[in-house]
């Protein structure tokens, strides 16, 4: 358990456990005080582990009780595929079609499905709306919107950026029409048919129909739905394939669900005396801005990655922020994220 935190180390003890059966659905853990004194750690360490316990489904909180082992615990956890070490080509989309065309089917509820029912949506009010709208809309406003994209929405995603410590020209900015045009537009730009792209397995099934539109390979790497990607295969892949790309969901992976610990396991066994990427000099300017939201608004935040860093500071008048963010201070680097 090299790496791990406190906190991560007592809840993977607890969680062995679990899976054992030596804590059976339904025991009662140790009190947060009782813990705390056995183990000779903190109450909040406790209450970090049982925390993440609870977000694993193995531990439920119960009024003025404690935490008791979950009903659901009893169940194996799904472990991670075992996918082949080589690329190979992609042919998903005659599958992916034909469970798509069969969530058509009257009487089938398509469980598996992001789309919600038609039923749901109040199309009687979206028609008036509509209707409304287009009977006010300039013509001009019919061509603003084409690529590269609205200017004005473009002068504000710089300055998020801006915000997050990253300077782009808004010229620099193309508006696309969901994520998925967009992260197929990056890999045409970084890859060529024929070349080698890192994905998880099991991943997004659309992930695979851009890599099979684009004629590129696939990388597996196996996606643990308790412990995310594994990163002593990936390190492997990088360096037996060349890799041109990688395409991964580090929170709250599509399909599993899984959320990699990140921050310093995502480092265990790395060099160091390495420059530190980007992404770590993000997080490190986002911990600042949310330290300095923290002392304006008087709530603890915590970091969790720059777009809810974002989201938060666009809350706070600007104006409040900006006379901290250039004073050439080094923000602490172990600074995490998300509301208390």
């Amino acid at each position: 358990m090299a790496g791990l935190r406190r906190y991560q180390r007592y809840a993977e003890e607890l969680t062995e456990l679990i899976r054992r059966g030596e804590l059976a659905p339904g025991t009662r853990l140790p009190s947060v005080r009782e813990a705390s004194r056995a183990r000779r750690i903190s109450p909040a360490t406790v209450f970090e582990a049982f925390y993440l316990l609870q977000a694993r489904g193995l531990i439920e909180s119960r009024p003025r009780s404690g935490f008791f082992v979950s009903q659901a615990a009893k169940a194996p956890p799904a472990r991670a595929t075992t996918p082949a070490p080589r690329s190979r080509a992609v042919a998903v989309s005659e599958l992916v079609f034909e469970v798509l065309e069969a969530t058509r089917r009257p009487g089938i509820a398509p469980l598996g499905s992001a789309f919600p029912g038609v039923e749901l949506f109040p199309l009687r009010q979206l028609s008036r709306a509509l209707s409304a709208g287009m009977r006010q809309l300039e013509p001009a406003r019919i061509v603003e919107d084409l690529p590269p994209g609205n200017e004005r929405l473009r002068k504000q995603i710089a300055l998020r950026y801006a915000l997050s410590g990253t300077r782009v020209a808004p010229g620099e900015i193309v508006i696309t029409n969901g994520a998925m045009e967009a992260l197929t537009l990056s890999l045409q730009a970084v890859t060529k048919p024929g070349d080698a792209v890192v994905v998880e397995s099991p991943c997004f099934y659309a992930a695979l129909q851009a890599l099979e539109r684009l004629r590129l390979k696939a990388v597996e790497v196996p996606c643990d739905v308790r412990d995310g990607l594994d990163l002593t295969a990936l390190r492997g892949a990088l360096r037996r394939q060349d890799v041109k790309a990688c395409w991964l969901m580090p929170s709250f992976q599509n399909p599993t669900g899984a959320r990699h610990a990140g921050g310093e396991t995502a480092r265990a066994g790395e060099d160091p005396r390495r420059p530190r990427p980007a992404a770590d000099r993000r997080r490190c300017v986002c911990g600042a801005v949310l330290r300095r939201a923290s002392a304006e608004t008087g709530e603890v935040l915590r970091y969790e990655g720059a777009r809810h860093a974002l989201w938060f500071v666009l809350q706070v008048p600007c104006s409040r922020l900006s006379s901290g963010m250039g004073s050439g201070r080094t923000p602490r680097a172990g600074h995490r994220g998300a509301r208390r």
